[in-house]
């Protein structure tokens, strides 16, 4: 076909582009850590892996658990903590980016959806391949390239947290609604089968109460 048959070429855009890469941590950390805190002009994003922690934001107190994940904007003030009962497991990524998209992330606390886990995973372990990556040090300084960065490693880290970022954005709008309606709509077509076989007696009624645990009414 030719170009006027098909129309004109769909131009790719950015919801979010992500700049730089900052740090990328994995931190396991004993009970009793504590991070006096820090501030700076990127975002950080924080994930709680394993345990639970206590982060400050500017004036606000968090208690994060299991699976829950916090944004920090930029400028904001942050301290971390271990809940002093336990060890803690937590993954900090520290990126730039000046995208008007990330406003949704502004003060953001929420339960980080499981199926997404495989983009951390991407990311933290791309990340051992490109970079030098400090060992259970929030001081360390920016990230520096390995000696021999793996080909197409920080394209592979760019994109993944993008789509991250992307489908944090969904979960939170709700876009996993379709998969509820359609598991609705399962159900109902059962349903109206199951009404169809027993009013034209395919099956016994009998069988329909001990297929729901319950005894019909005698009348």
């Amino acid at each position: 076909m030719s170009k006027n048959e098909v129309g004109k070429p769909v131009r790719l855009t950015n919801l979010i582009n992500v700049t730089s890469i900052l740090s990328i941590h994995y931190f396991e950390f004993d009970k009793n850590f504590h991070f006096k805190g820090e501030k700076h002009e990127s975002w950080e994003m924080v994930y709680v892996d394993s345990g639970n922690v206590i982060i400050t934001a500017d004036d606000k107190k968090h208690i994060l658990s299991q699976g829950e994940i916090i944004f920090h904007k930029p400028n904001e003030f942050h301290t971390i903590s271990a809940d002093g009962k336990k060890p803690t497991n937590v993954c900090v990524i520290c990126f730039e980016t000046k995208s008007k998209a990330m406003e949704w992330f502004r003060d953001k606390k929420m339960i980080f959806p499981k199926e997404l886990r495989g983009y951390i995973k991407t990311i933290i372990t791309e990340g051992e391949k490109t970079f030098k990556l400090p060992i259970n040090d929030p001081e360390a300084d920016i990230v520096q390239l390995a000696e021999k960065p793996a080909i197409g490693g920080l394209q592979i880290i760019k994109t993944s947290l993008e789509q991250l970022l992307i489908m944090l954005i969904r979960a939170g709008e709700g876009h996993n609604v379709k998969k509820k309606k359609s598991i609705d709509n399962l159900f109902e077509s059962f349903f109206c089968l199951l009404q169809f076989f027993v009013q034209n007696r395919y099956i016994p009624h009998k069988n329909i109460s001990f297929l729901f645990c319950f005894t019909p009414q005698r009348g």
